[in-house]
């Protein structure tokens, strides 16, 4: 449904998700990089938080739908089936076409030679000069370097920053998935001016949805069963972008870190269709 609402897929560009901190941006980041990497088309995540020791008991727990909790403090050990399933993930995460580089407190400029370098050494590239099929995560949009604003607004920045990953991707002909904070205002408000910080990210993207909790209302109209969180199309540069009101469901469950779309989306008057 996701891939429905922004035109049939990510295309050469970028696709932006916003979400308010701690909902779940970095969950859809690394579900998306460990399907697309396990048809071993090579995914790299840029992290701008967080270290690879910290996102592997996020993966195995995702492949094995075992908790994260119990990864992380070897009680799943304790149990030969549980061990058996941390196993097999581990084995499909070393077979898949899965790299993770941290980037905090790096340039921008830095960034992009990072995912230059990786082109070069993993992807490799066509007597055209492109990428051969990958698929690069920015997890997210943010000023990590003083420098880059010492001479310009904060927007303005992140301005620039979208601005060369668009141009990137279209010189080496490959998809970003990348992801942008919202507001105060995206607590409450689904429209297109909730991204904080620049509306330059909404003028270069593909495609802009809204990842978001299910307000209490509606959890009771639609029940929990179909879903605890909502993702939002409001733009979509190959159409299919959703209707004021129109969500797709989605379940989120934090201890297994796991995502999943719920069948059917709502028309709007909190009905499942």
């Amino acid at each position: 449904k996701f891939n429905e609402s922004i035109g049939g897929g990510m295309r050469t560009g970028v696709t932006l998700i916003g979400a308010r901190s701690g909902l779940g941006k970095s969950v859809i980041a690394q579900i998306t990089s460990l399907f697309v990497s396990g048809l071993q088309i090579p995914v790299l995540i840029l992290d701008t938080e967080m270290e690879y020791k910290d996102i592997i008991p996020r993966v195995l727990a995702n492949l094995s739908e075992i908790s994260i909790r119990d990864i992380e403090t070897g009680v799943f050990a304790n149990s030969d089936f549980d061990k058996r399933l941390v196993s097999d993930a581990v084995k499909v995460l070393e077979n898949s076409k899965f790299y993770y580089k941290t980037i905090a407190g790096k340039s921008f400029d830095e960034i992009l030679s990072i995912v230059r370098k990786w082109i070069y050494t993993e992807v490799g590239t066509t007597p055209a000069g492109k990428a051969n099929q990958c698929l690069v995560i920015y997890d997210y949009f943010k000023i990590m370097d003083s420098a880059e604003i010492s001479d310009m607004q904060e927007y303005q920045a992140m301005g620039f920053q979208i601005s060369k990953l668009t141009d990137f991707c279209k010189k080496f002909d490959l998809p970003c998935l990348s992801f942008v904070q919202l507001n105060r205002d995206g607590v409450a408000k689904e429209g297109t001016d909730v991204i904080a910080q620049s509306d330059r990210l909404l003028w270069l993207c593909n495609s802009f949805s809204i990842f978001k909790s299910k307000s209490k209302d509606e959890l009771d109209a639609e029940s929990y069963e179909n879903g605890n969180r909502k993702l939002i199309t409001l733009k979509s540069r190959y159409g299919g972008e959703h209707s004021p009101g129109e969500h797709i469901p989605m379940h989120y469950h934090g201890a297994t870190c796991t995502l999943k779309e719920v069948v059917g989306r709502t028309n709007g008057k909190n009905e499942i269709i």
